[in-house]
């Protein structure tokens, strides 16, 4: 939990001042009460002796725990522009007059810039709200104060955004668009005669046809947008047809050059239309599928308190199927991003191995797909996939109708109530289903597999204490046949 009441900075320049003001107090008010609900939780699971299960150092959990307690931070990037781009404020300008305006509050993610974009473009830039000391307290810009607390910077970007100079993204959101289109130092010969390519671009470039398979709200479509330029191809894709209404209007507003190259789709995902012609398999697919949110409860405060286990076991198969179809999607050379804001193997490691094996016992058409390796960012700091988890569920006694995992109150009164749940962890797919207490949406891919022969380690997840972010995950995929 991090203090951050008292005092406010006040918008001046490049120089934040200081006034007496509440409005910091209530706004992190939700965020420091799930803060402490957490590290009491963590309290009690460390500190039990009859645990069993290995669990992370106390500092490790503490930094993860102290990330979670706090409001996501401001976050935003300037979008690439062509050389040519009518844009009124080029992207210098706009660096300028960010930095001379807003340097006390937001600096540059130091992400070494992309050395493969199209020559015609210019990189991004993304910003970053600071953390403030100010009389050992803490202040952070985000959506619950910036109104309040820095109007001209909120009105800066309310217009800047409307017009199309920069972009309201959070840091994981953006990396998919950003992995995919970096260049990747370690494509060797073989991998280049494979993807049709000898040159050290990224594989998302000028001239790609993607596919964004749950492109709602469409951040990454606009973002994908500005890679491909005027010759690019990208098929947005969404099942909910008031969100892709939404996602269209949205791409329309930003005043991206090139948006009519943005066709548009009203099918389930995990059902998209299989291509029959060679030419209309895509290069590029975006899959950020639906999931828990659970590496958002910075953000959404509805998140935490209403999370189950059975959330992210119920997506699960929902998961599988939909990337089976984005791989299936894949032209032989493509490379395809999954992701999800979750940090949950259940919807990360565990869909990303039970899908590579289904489309090994392919028979006809015979598909053959690799999980990358994540391509190095000096700058980027991305935990490696895990190859062991534990699958568990809610139950809301011990049989005996008593809860041994009570938390106790704000008045440290013991709740017993058997509606509280507790988490039951099952070893193998075999114990759910053996148990008094079925584990419900319990499917045998669930379970890490007793042999990794894909390389799950080769995933990536961000960790919302490592960028001052939400939660994020992300696996690369390329089809060889």
């Amino acid at each position: 939990k991090q203090s951050l009441g008292g005092e406010e900075i006040v918008e001046d320049q490049k120089s934040p001042t200081t006034e007496t003001s509440e409005h910091n107090t209530q706004s992190q008010a939700l965020f420091s009460a799930d803060g402490k609900r957490l590290m009491h939780a963590w309290s009690e699971l460390s500190s039990n002796a009859n645990q069993k299960r290995s669990l992370p150092s106390t500092s490790k959990m503490q930094a993860f725990l102290q990330a979670l307690a706090t409001p996501l931070p401001l976050t935003f990037r300037i979008r690439r522009r062509s050389k040519h781009s009518q844009s009124s404020d080029s992207n210098q300008e706009l660096q300028k007059h960010v930095q001379e305006m807003f340097g006390g509050w937001i600096g540059e993610i130091a992400l070494q810039a992309n050395t493969a974009l199209p020559t015609n473009s210019t990189s991004n830039v993304i910003y970053q709200a600071k953390r403030i000391n100010q009389q050992q307290q803490q202040l952070v810009l985000s959506k619950t104060n910036l109104g309040h607390v820095a109007p001209k910077l909120k009105a800066w970007l309310m217009e800047n955004s409307t017009n199309g100079n920069i972009a309201r993204q959070e840091l994981g959101s953006m990396l998919p668009v950003l992995l995919l289109s970096q260049a990747f130092a370690g494509k060797d010969d073989e991998n280049a005669s494979v993807s049709g390519d000898s040159d050290k671009s990224g594989w998302m470039r000028l001239g790609s046809r993607v596919l964004d398979l749950c492109a709602s709200p469409g951040s990454k479509t606009l973002q994908a947008l500005e890679v491909i330029g005027p010759t690019g191809r990208i098929k947005a894709n969404d099942i909910n047809a008031s969100r892709l209404e939404s996602l269209r209007e949205a791409v329309q507003r930003a005043q991206v050059p090139n948006s009519n190259r943005v066709k548009y789709t009203n099918v389930d995902a995990s059902q998209f239309p299989i291509p029959t012609q060679d030419s209309k398999f895509f290069d590029v697919i975006l899959c950020d599928v639906p999931c828990s949110g659970d590496g958002t409860i910075r953000k959404d405060a509805h998140i935490l308190p209403n999370w189950t286990p059975q959330t992210s076991n119920a997506l699960h198969s929902l998961q599988v199927r939909i990337l089976v179809r984005a791989i299936q999607c894949l032209k032989v050379g493509g490379v395809m991003c999954y992701s999800t804001c979750s940090l949950n193997p259940m919807e990360n490691e565990a869909v990303v191995n039970a899908a590579l094996s289904r489309i090994a016992a392919l028979k006809r058409p015979c598909i053959q797909a690799e999980l990358l390796p994540i391509p190095s960012w000096p700058g980027l700091s991305l935990r490696p996939g895990v190859k062991q988890w534990k699958v568990a569920d809610f139950v809301y006694n011990d049989g005996n109708g008593s809860n041994s995992d009570a938390v106790p109150d704000d008045d440290g009164n013991d709740d017993d109530d058997s509606e509280i749940p507790r988490l039951k962890w099952y070893n193998t797919y075999q114990d759910a289903m053996d148990s008094e207490t079925t584990m419900a949406h319990a499917v045998r891919t669930l379970w890490p597999p007793e042999k990794d022969d894909y390389g799950l380690e080769r995933c990536g997840r961000l960790w919302p204490e490592d960028h001052d972010s939400g939660g994020f995950f992300v696996a690369l995929i390329r089809r060889t046949k």
